[in-house]
């Protein structure tokens, strides 16, 4: 009772964030932080953000990562990820930009970086990008007989990117951990509930980016996009592209399956290389 010195203590042991990865393909195909951490990846589907403009993917109070969409030449009117932008409070007012090979540019703060390959961008503690030909970063493992032009980023809060430079085109995989106080973009939510993630719930919580919130140095240019389902593609190349599809990848999911099969119908052959995701 009275003078006693007894006192109890406790230890609160909250969960650690749990670490994902969002990849970013072709038209763009998007394969959600939540999804990479389901165990049953073949029910979950994979989400066709086939839009023009500058979209988030990821949007939280330290990490903004942005997605320039866009119609290229090679895609018959089609979207693909054009460009990266990396900015927010982690990075300290810094903005990192990946472009494409053919006219394109990686810039820090608009001044360009990794000019050559390999090559390698370094602030001490702070960031870690390099410009390298890896094939162990292929993100479409298929690949290997293509050259290889490929941006790797370590950067604060567990943030890490793969980027594939095309000559026209990127393909990304975004690798993080969940943000505290949430986050949001077509990369989804990561609350650790993948239903919640489709394309549709996803527009309505965040989608285009704000002119005065864009990181990109300048806005994005015009282009129509055209908007096309499978149910566009004639029988016949529809029945090819699957067979395709299949030849190279035999263990596709249903959803990887239909991802590829669009590329291939509207976008060419070689899609049925490119769309074996990692």
């Amino acid at each position: 009772c009275c003078g006693s010195n007894f006192r109890l203590e406790t230890t609160i042991q909250f969960p650690a964030p749990a670490k994902g990865s969002c990849v970013l393909w072709g038209d763009p195909h998007v394969s959600t932080f939540d999804r990479s951490l389901a165990a049953d990846k073949a029910a979950l589907p994979i989400l066709g953000m086939y839009d023009s403009g500058d979209f988030w993917l990821v949007k939280s109070a330290w990490v903004g990562i942005q997605g320039r969409y866009g119609p290229t030449r090679w895609s018959g009117g089609l979207s693909a990820l054009l460009s990266l932008a990396v900015g927010g409070p982690f990075l300290q007012g810094h903005t990192l930009v990946i472009e494409p090979m053919d006219g394109g540019k990686v810039t820090w703060d608009g001044e360009e970086i990794l000019q050559d390959m390999p090559s390698e961008f370094f602030i001490k503690g702070f960031v870690n990008i390099s410009f390298h030909g890896d094939g162990r970063r292929l993100i479409d493992k298929a690949q290997g007989n293509f050259p290889l032009n490929i941006i790797t980023a370590h950067l604060p809060k567990n943030t890490y990117l793969t980027v594939n430079r095309w000559a026209r085109h990127l393909d990304a995989i975004i690798a993080m951990s969940q943000q505290p106080g949430g986050q949001d973009g077509h990369c989804g939510n990561f609350n650790g509930d993948p239903l919640d993630d489709t394309k549709e719930l996803i527009q309505q919580r965040v989608d285009a980016v704000a002119a005065e919130d864009s990181l990109f140095a300048s806005p994005a240019p015009g282009g129509a996009v055209n908007e096309l389902t499978l149910d566009d593609c004639k029988a016949e190349v529809r029945d090819e592209a699957e067979r395709l599809c299949r030849q190279t990848d035999a263990e596709a999911t249903r959803d990887m399956l239909d991802a590829c099969v669009f590329d291939v119908c509207f976008g060419g052959r070689q899609y049925a290389v490119e769309d074996e995701v990692e």
